[in-house]
């Protein structure tokens, strides 16, 4: 069944918001540094900020008016030290699963980039958790390579 995907505006609210609950509801049960507060105290608040701002933009994936799969990007300031003044961060690809494997991620990723692109943003950034296999891959088929190892420890106290 075809699908469209298109950059998301403020009358996207409600829809998006709750496949952003149904994205970091699962990205919790991946990552236990994560807590469901969020998603009652301030996802919501933090989503009707980004769908206005200028450096931030979502894109989403719709069939039959519902909203089956989601991207965010958002240009952020380099330190003054950096060769690139301003670095494009992919955040929250996300596929509802029924609709995963059929292309909708990396079509979903490909607007994000052009978006990028459409604002002069050269240095591209993702991050992905190190056991999710599927997402590595598709982002290295799409030219992302590895570049920083982020390690984390939780000390006891």
């Amino acid at each position: 069944m075809p699908f469209l995907i298109r950059k998301a505006t403020i009358k996207d609210f409600e829809k998006l918001k709750e496949i952003k609950i149904e994205f970091y509801l699962w990205e919790c049960k991946k990552d236990n540094k994560l807590t469901t507060d969020y998603v009652k105290k301030g996802l919501g608040s933090r989503l009707a900020k980004n769908l206005k701002q200028k450096n931030t933009a979502f894109f989403i994936a719709v069939q039959k008016g519902e909203i089956i799969g989601y991207a965010g990007g958002e240009i952020k300031n380099n330190p003054s030290y950096a060769k690139y003044k301003k670095s494009g961060h992919i955040f929250n690809l996300y596929v509802k699963p029924k609709y995963q494997g059929k292309g909708i991620g990396k079509k979903l990723i490909n607007e994000t980039m052009k978006w990028f692109k459409k604002n002069k943003i050269s240095d591209l950034r993702i991050m992905v958790y190190k056991n999710n296999k599927r997402a590595h891959k598709i982002y290295n088929k799409l030219g992302f390579k590895d570049y920083v190892i982020e390690l984390s420890k939780i000390n006891k106290i």
